[in-house]
């Protein structure tokens, strides 16, 4: 963990250590997104842009803390892409709503008020009938051996199982549910990566 975190700082890096995982999270979430033109779409935690390359036709804004991703992404991608904190997002959206708002391995990073207060706070982003993607680590029963030692290499501290991300929902109706499996040629890495689609009530 002390060795990684540093070197995922750096984008070049970050893009070959997340590649392991990203097609399969990009698919689960080009799945939901309805390929329809000037779709807008709000990626919180955007990392180095790469999700845009999946979205062609869509509006899109990422956000994320990491200046030498977002100079990384503004370099490779065509979009708006922002340095700030997603818990203040009105800094840096104003009055902006979205179709789709992503979380990508977010929700594990931050603890169970911020997770609250965020689901909360992205209501006020959301065009009408607009969804929230949300992707992350989930534990369950099923977890096998090296998903958890994967695991215990995340960056993030609170990786939490089905019941607790619902209860960040109270506002939405949860669309959907899938799994996502994460293979390396026949071997299953993770299999602990989950997509929530939610929409407010």
């Amino acid at each position: 963990m002390d060795v990684l975190s540093p070197l995922l700082q750096r984008p070049l890096f970050y893009n070959l250590w997340s590649s392991i995982f990203f097609r399969g999270v990009s698919r689960a979430i080009t799945e939901v997104i309805q390929k329809k033109k000037n779709s807008s779409v709000l990626d919180l935690g955007c990392g180095t842009g790469r999700l845009k390359k999946y979205l062609p036709w869509a509006e899109f804004t990422g956000i994320d803390h990491n200046y030498n991703y977002i100079r990384y992404a503004k370099r490779h991608f065509k979009g708006e892409f922002l340095v700030g904190n997603f818990l203040q997002l009105d800094k840096q959206l104003g009055t902006k709503q979205f179709d789709y708002i992503i979380l990508a391995g977010i929700l594990h990073h931050i603890d169970h008020a911020q997770a609250a207060a965020l689901m909360a706070l992205l209501q006020k982003f959301l065009k009408p009938f607009g969804k929230v993607v949300i992707i992350d680590h989930v534990y369950t029963d099923e977890l096998n051996a090296l998903t958890k030692i994967l695991l215990n290499f995340d960056r993030g501290a609170f990786i939490r199982d089905r019941q607790q991300y619902h209860a960040f929902f109270k506002h939405y109706t949860v669309l959907s549910y899938k799994k996502i499996d994460v293979h390396l040629g026949p071997v299953v890495l993770w299999k602990s990566l989950t997509r929530f689609v939610v929409q407010p009530v």
